[in-house]
């Protein structure tokens, strides 16, 4: 996921939790020029909230981007937001997914 990517997905901000194997792509998108704008946040469930909160605007696109563990720790902001939410926007969710059982849980 680069920032060419993600801004022919017209999204504006970004949001995720550092790790393994996004890191690389979060440093990419971390680079301060131009959008979307990058933010790191202190755990997974954080990111997912900031991102479908965003999405409640109009015309306010957004990203997360998710180890496949985190999507765990994401679980329960995924799952209740749907039901009671309506997304004016759009919300990309990304799942880094590890290549070796040797970098996950």
């Amino acid at each position: 996921m680069r920032r060419r990517e993600c801004s022919a997905a017209r999204v504006r901000r970004a949001w995720s939790f550092p790790g393994a194997p996004l890191t690389r792509a979060e440093q990419l998108l971390d680079t301060k020029n131009g959008p979307p704008q990058h933010r790191f946040c202190v755990n997974e469930h954080v990111a997912v909230s900031m991102a479908l909160g965003g999405a409640l605007l109009a015309g306010n696109a957004t990203c997360a981007l998710l180890t496949q563990v985190g999507v765990n720790v994401a679980m329960d902001a995924l799952a209740t937001f749907g039901v009671v939410n309506e997304l004016r926007s759009a919300a990309l969710l990304v799942e880094g997914v590890d290549p070796g059982p040797l970098t996950s849980q």
